[in-house]
C-alpha cells in the first residue's frame, strides 16, 4: 500500500505526451496493473506508428522506479 503510479504513451522518450493512462490498482497484489484510455483519445493516435510507454511507480518512501519502455505498434485505424 502506500504506491501511486502513472503511465504515459508518447512517440518517443522526451516527446509529448498523446495520452496518460488511467491506472486501475485493484489486483496490484497479484501484480496486476490495468492501464486504460478512452476511445476519443485512442482513436486520434498516429496510425503505422511505434509508440513507446512505460510505467514510473512511486513508492511509499517518494522513491521513483521505472519499468522497461514497451513499444506499442499502432495499426492503421479500419473503424471510423
Amino acid at each position: 500500500t502506500g504506491w501511486s503510479y502513472s503511465s504515459d504513451l508518447k512517440l518517443k522518450a522526451g516527446r509529448e505526451t498523446l495520452i496518460s493512462f488511467s491506472i486501475n490498482d485493484d489486483d496490484v497484489s497479484n501484480g496486476v496493473l490495468v492501464l486504460s484510455a478512452p476511445p476519443e483519445e485512442t482513436a486520434v493516435l498516429p496510425p503505422n506508428r511505434s509508440l513507446e510507454l512505460d510505467l514510473k511507480l512511486t513508492d511509499p518512501n517518494g522513491k521513483v522506479h521505472y519499468t522497461e519502455t514497451v513499444v506499442v505498434k499502432i495499426q492503421k485505424h479500419i473503424t471510423d
